[in-house]
């Protein structure tokens, strides 16, 4: 007989319709492909992990996210093993961690000297057009004063994509391309952070906080850096690091451009995903 668990509750030789309760949920990987590719790659097994994983990638299909995304990392496992896979394609941008990373049930933790991770994602080769049509995002735990790039990556002064959710005027700031979109002072740090670019001639740049726009600018983006996205630090030309942050991090994704709907529900998605593995801020 083996012995699992089905949330906190101890499930030996229960029955549900024919199957021993057991069996039936050992073998669980979850209903949507995705995320059966994903339990397979991570080899997670928590049944709450799966299950909230399972909602959490349905409603980003129905919400008409998921097809937005090229990566989305979820933070869960407990493992820099489980936490390094993209949940959209498990066998691209797997994150290369680098430094004295925490991993926890939470997510994981940078430490703001030596931790960063590698995405992989160069948006001038991964997708044409990036500057035009491009999100950004971080789920953050943490409410701290230190400075850092969230994520990022910058080529030369004038051709940059980077995401910053504060710095130690507590502000936030996105700037992808030539000009920064900066917030007002005092704003608080820690919650799900968007980023985005979003209309053909990329002239709607907004930043998001758990949904509502903390800040927007419109202006003229005419280059992409050639250099691979970082998170928790800026990758300045694939040549050197620095702008580390300290950091708890529970979700980070790289995608197309939102509108202000679609930011929205993604917000929201988010949120009630974080909320079912009471990790939420």
């Amino acid at each position: 007989m083996q012995t699992v668990y089905f949330g906190n509750t101890l499930i030996n030789d229960a029955m549900l319709g024919s199957q021993r309760m057991d069996d039936a949920f050992t073998k669980f990987s979850g209903n949507d492909q995705n995320v059966i590719n994903f339990v397979n790659a991570t080899g997670i097994t928590n049944y709450d992990t799966i299950s909230a994983l399972d909602t959490f990638v349905t409603t980003l299909k129905n919400d008409g996210i998921w097809s937005k995304l090229y990566s989305l990392y979820p933070f869960v496992g407990g493992t820099e093993q489980t936490n390094k896979y993209n949940l959209i394609n498990t066998g691209s941008y797997l994150l290369a961690f680098t430094g004295s990373w925490g991993y926890n049930n939470n997510g994981i933790s940078s430490n703001g000297t030596d931790t960063f991770a590698d995405t992989s994602f160069t948006p001038t080769a991964s997708v044409a057009d990036y500057t035009k049509n491009s999100s950004l995002s971080v789920y953050v735990r943490t409410n701290t004063t230190s400075s850092g790039y969230d994520m990022g990556c910058e080529d030369i002064v004038v051709t940059r994509t980077y995401f910053i959710s504060k710095n130690l005027s507590n502000t936030s700031q996105y700037d992808i391309g030539i000009n920064a979109l900066t917030t007002p002072a005092a704003v608080t740090g820690s919650g799900f952070w968007i980023a985005t670019v979003s209309g053909s001639s990329a002239n709607n740049q907004r930043i998001f906080r758990d949904g509502s726009t903390i800040a927007n600018q419109t202006n003229n983006i005419t280059s992409t850096p050639n250099a691979r996205i970082y998170l928790a630090a800026n990758n300045f030309r694939n040549i050197s690091t620095n702008s580390f942050t300290s950091e708890s991090y529970s979700l980070a994704s790289i995608g197309q451009g939102f509108t202000d709907t679609q930011a929205s529900l993604y917000n929201t998605a988010v949120q009630t995903f974080q909320t079912t593995l009471g990790r939420n801020v």
